[in-house]
């Protein structure tokens, strides 16, 4: 069992329906942990499996990031490997980061606010 950081933040992962920048029918299907001390988000979706996956800002500093499914350790280096889908922040919906999945084809939604 992987023990939380005390110091992260808990993001709520929804689906639902993107209608001019508020999300419709909303439902919760996972969750994404960031550490104060950690450049990434581990993020859970409870259908898919019990797999992590890691949520990345890009370097182009463009507000876009990359989904991984893994995470490797090489000394004080962090690899990530394995992009499964990819997700940016839109002008126009202001509360949400809007996760494209390559497989299965589909999109969710991480809330740009923590959870208390």
């Amino acid at each position: 069992m992987e023990l939380v950081n005390v110091n992260s933040k808990r993001f709520e992962i929804v689906t639902g329906y993107n209608d001019g920048g508020e999300i419709k029918y909303q439902a919760p299907i996972g969750v994404a942990i960031k550490a104060d001390d950690e450049d990434s988000y581990k993020v859970s979706i409870w259908s898919l499996s019990p797999q992590a996956f890691y949520l990345v800002r890009n370097q182009s500093g463009s507000g876009n990031y990359t989904l991984y499914s893994r995470r490797q350790i090489v000394g004080t280096e962090e690899l990530y490997l394995n992009p499964v889908g990819y997700g940016s922040v839109s002008d126009e919906m202001k509360t949400h980061l809007e996760i494209r999945l390559r497989f299965p084809k589909g999109v969710v939604y991480m809330s740009l606010f923590p959870k208390p």
